[in-house]
């Protein structure tokens, strides 16, 4: 089960940044977009190294 989550999650990472990349936005300006604070403070959004 835990890995069927981890797979999961890594597919909903790929999804947003493949439509973040689509739209042109970095993920910075996604984080301002979505009203997520200060970056230190929150977990990457996706693996950059993924896609």
């Amino acid at each position: 089960m835990e890995h069927e989550l981890e797979q999961e999650y890594k597919r909903i990472g790929l999804k947003i940044a493949y439509y973040r990349k689509l739209q042109g936005y970095t993920q910075e300006k996604l984080a301002d977009k979505l009203g997520v604070a200060d970056r230190s403070h929150r977990p990457p959004l996706h693996l950059e190294s993924s896609v």
